[in-house]
């Protein structure tokens, strides 16, 4: 577990990508976490995702959805108009902005208001073309390579990084924007897409920034990290329970 008095546990051995995700995935199955098939569809739920919980996400999703039945409505929208069906969800200004940026940038682009097209392309183009969009990193473009053209690709967002963290896998300090290629490229292609959804779902259910529950998780066997935090989890559970 990161943070003050306690480090993350130093393999002595590589870790194996292929346990990891097979004990994962018979734990999770292959949840999708509400996530779309179209790429505009993909490439909007993921703007409303960020910084806010999966509740809210899909919550504001619906909402912008009704306000919005077509997304080119977006490129002629104002601020304000975008912004108070999913300002609940914070950040809403922030979100609004992008939102109709990306929505007219398309439109100049394509001729209209769809990302249809991108599965002509080869994975490296349409990351290209969709970081080059306002507010879209590389993170959100891999969601929508994965998600919605299923493609071979490793989005690395925070669950990620601390599970990879947490098993001893090397995730340098720092923006996890510096070093997603190369976490990227050493996830073999063929388990991206499991071991992505699955450690969401660990991340989300298990193992927390804060407070982990590493006695229920599915990795124990193999997390050095999750052994230690373990083993002084056991000791307060048991007082609780002679407590109640």
């Amino acid at each position: 577990m990161e943070g003050p008095g306690r480090r993350t546990s130093r393999r002595a051995e590589p870790l194996d990508l292929y346990l990891v995700e097979k004990l994962l995935r018979e734990h999770f199955g292959q949840p999708r976490h509400g996530n779309k098939s179209n790429p505009l569809d993909e490439l909007v739920y993921i703007l409303l995702s960020l910084q806010t919980t999966q509740v809210n996400c899909q919550r504001s999703y619906r909402a912008l959805r009704t306000a919005f039945p077509r997304w080119s409505l977006l490129a002629r929208a104002s601020r304000a108009q975008i912004r108070k069906p999913i300002n609940f969800a914070g950040l809403g200004k922030q979100r609004a902005g992008k939102l109709a940026a990306i929505a007219r940038r398309i439109e100049r682009d394509k001729g209209g208001v769809s990302l249809s097209g991108l599965n002509k392309l080869s994975s490296d183009q349409a990351e290209s073309y969709l970081t080059s969009l306002p507010g879209v990193g590389k993170k959100t473009a891999r969601c929508i390579l994965m998600y919605s053209l299923g493609r071979s690709v490793f989005p690395l967002d925070t669950h990620c990084a601390r599970i990879l963290k947490r098993l001893g896998f090397y995730v340098p300090d720092g923006s996890l924007r510096k070093c997603e290629d190369r976490i990227q490229e050493r996830i073999p292609p063929e388990i991206r897409y499991s071991l992505h959804v699955t450690m969401i779902s660990l991340g989300r259910e298990i193992c927390m920034s804060k407070r982990p529950m590493c006695h229920i998780c599915p990795l124990l066997s193999i997390c050095l990290t999750g052994q230690s935090i373990s083993d002084s989890q056991v000791p307060q559970l048991a007082r609780r329970g002679a407590e109640q």
